[in-house]
């Protein structure tokens, strides 16, 4: 088949085959969500010269409980339509509402907003590029869309918990705006991305056999030329186009290869590895094929982690399907409060978590700290209204902060016996130089008592494949232990909360470490606040009840485990834990030094570091 064939019909024949569903505002059956059509200002689209309008027309998809749980905000999921289509073809052929409201029924996904703009134009689309002929939609999705969606409903105003996605022409702006916007996005899915390597000169008459361009593909170099080789002194269209009079201009030619994602690739290394999760799929007969697999092997050389899957599949045939069965589970598996909604955790106390999540961000704000936002090593204390009590907490805030730059944030959980300045000072206070040398706010609560435990109640020898054990220590915690429990969760969240609010911590990189019982903290208090971590690295304290755990919830969380080769038991539990992990195709760094329970801390301390700086954005 010649190439302008076989572009243009990739490009259209979707759109062409599309069978427009019924259209329902709202789902009439129970634990259905909502759709609203809204108009969007476009800002950023003023004065574009093709003409078009700067009101676009958006779709949005509210969850089921959008409507009934008031105090409660979502993750959203940004999905861009391909050429030659508008939004309502995407949103009726994905069957978006259906789709995400089957995906919560059951359970591949968490509830989420999922927003679609139409981008159709003068010339069938934008390729959602920035011109003065189209205007710059890669600022009108990254900035406009975003903060008139932020600012209207009830989303987690935050890269961790926004997505961006798209097919063929969505595809190829997901990783165009995905590449230059990594501070407003955190996951990537690219379906099916078109114009991945681009070379006019193959497109046109005489060029591989090509006959006389179709009325289509006129249209198609158009929509590129506007995109990417404007002309603002070339009226009425305000674009060039790669020949004149039968010949190739060799200057705009390249703009087409310039603005080539595979050319265009290796120039944003480090903002593609700040994101959370990036995937690319593509079926095994689609004419984009090559240039995707391409992609897949240029940011595998470049060291960008992701995932690539090739499908049986043409260009547009299977993605109806895959929007249900792999796009929206992977945003709810990647984005910060995509995972599986926080509740009780089977081993650990009845306190629910969004509601002391609410409650401890209510004493952060009524708690005014001594010296706010000062540097260095600080002992503290707050008034812990549920003990009834002054609690004191260690913070340390390294010296070279400006005073105004975000910072990152590591929780770190003692040990059992010990309290908030054991870990902060042993081994002439490495944590704290450790903090001051790689730039992180680094706090360490008692958490109510020394062996208050955060929360669960399992520790030696309750290590993982242990469960007999673990089953005896629950059933030992009575109402006086329970309440112990309860406080020793409560007071790590309220210290939590209390830095949030008071410095400008990266809400993206606040990671969880603990030792020994801190480690079986950091486990628990992991998994049952996972929208709090970036990552989590617990030591030596495998205290896992496997039958018990909730290891969905930590299926996208980097974790490190670490431990001692003379840490008895623990070392037992924590291989085993280790091996059935990577059974379970889990993605977690296991790392062991030679030391006992205690001589471990300091010889892992600095892998801890490394292993969060890799995670942190920056």
């Amino acid at each position: 088949m010649k190439l302008t064939n076989v572009l243009v019909m990739a490009l259209t024949a979707l759109a062409a085959a599309i069978v427009l569903l019924p259209q329902s505002r709202a789902q009439t059956e129970a634990k259905k969500g909502s759709w609203e059509k809204i108009k969007v200002q476009g800002k950023s689209l003023e004065g574009n010269l093709e003409g078009d309008s700067t009101d676009r027309d958006v779709f949005v998809y509210l969850p089921p409980s959008y409507a009934t749980n008031a105090n409660r905000r979502y993750p959203v999921v940004y999905f861009l339509h391909g050429y030659a289509a508008h939004a309502e073809t995407y949103w009726n052929s994905l069957a978006v509402p259906a789709a995400a409201d089957g995906d919560v029924a059951n359970g591949s996904s968490g509830e989420m907003i999922i927003v679609l703009p139409d981008a159709f134009t003068a010339y069938s689309g934008s390729m959602f590029s920035n011109s003065p002929t189209t205007g710059d939609w890669e600022a009108f999705i990254a900035n406009d869309l975003v903060a008139y969606i932020d600012s209207h409903y009830r989303t987690i105003a935050d890269r961790s918990a926004r997505g961006l996605a798209g097919h063929s022409m969505g595809g190829y702006g997901t990783v165009r705006i995905g590449m230059k916007y990594p501070e407003v996005f955190s996951v990537l899915y690219a379906m099916s991305s078109c114009c991945l390597m681009n070379d006019p000169q193959r497109l046109l008459p005489g060029a591989a056999g090509n006959g006389p361009p179709s009325p289509a593909l006129v249209n198609a170099l158009s929509a590129q030329a506007a995109a990417w080789a404007p002309d603002p002194q070339n009226p009425p269209k305000f674009f060039d186009l790669p020949s004149k009079d039968g010949a190739i201009q060799p200057l705009i030619a390249a703009k087409w290869t310039t603005n080539s994602p595979l050319v265009m690739v290796d120039q944003y290394v480090s903002n593609l590895k700040r994101y959370r999760a990036i995937a690319i799929d593509v079926g095994t007969q689609d004419p984009f094929l090559t240039t995707n697999t391409q992609l897949d092997q240029a940011l595998t050389r470049l060291g960008v982690t992701h995932k690539f899957e090739s499908y049986e599949g043409t260009h547009g045939n299977r993605i109806t399907a895959r929007f249900a069965a792999k796009v929206l589970p992977f945003f709810s598996s990647n984005l910060a409060a995509g995972k599986e909604q926080a509740g009780p955790v089977a081993f650990g106390s009845a306190l629910d978590a969004d509601q002391q999540i609410m409650e401890s961000q209510q004493l952060a704000k009524a708690t005014t700290a001594l010296g706010q936002r000062a540097k260095g090593d600080q002992h503290r204390t707050y008034y812990f209204p549920a003990a009834k009590i002054q609690m004191p907490y260690r913070l340390y805030v390294p010296t070279t902060w400006d005073g105004q730059s975000k910072l990152p944030l590591i929780v770190m959980l003692h040990g059992a016996g010990a309290d908030e300045n054991s870990y902060m000072d042993m081994n002439h206070q490495q944590l704290l130089r450790l903090a001051e040398q790689h730039g992180y706010v680094l706090v360490s609560p008692l958490g109510y008592s020394r062996l208050g435990a955060y929360g669960t109640p399992l520790r030696l020898p309750a290590v993982f494949g242990q469960p007999e054990i673990a089953a005896k220590q629950r059933a030992a915690v009575n109402p006086e232990a329970e309440h112990t429990l309860e406080l020793s969760e409560k007071d790590v969240i309220n210290v939590v909360e209390i830095v949030l609010n008071e410095y400008p911590i990266d809400r993206s990189s606040v990671f969880l470490a603990g030792h020994s019982m801190g480690a079986g903290g950091t486990w628990y208090l992991g998994v049952k606040y996972s929208n709090l971590w970036r990552a989590m690295a617990p030591m030596s304290g495998p205290f896992v009840d496997q039958a018990n755990y909730p290891w969905n919830r930590m299926r996208s969380m980097p974790v490190m485990m670490s431990e001692g080769t003379l840490a008895l038991p623990s070392v037992q539990g924590s291989r085993l834990m280790r091996d059935w992990m990577f059974q379970q195709d889990f993605q977690f760094e296991y790392y062991e030094v030679k030391g006992d329970h205690p001589g471990m801390v300091p010889l892992v301390l600095p892998a801890v570091f490394d292993f969060f700086d890799r995670y942190r954005d920056k």
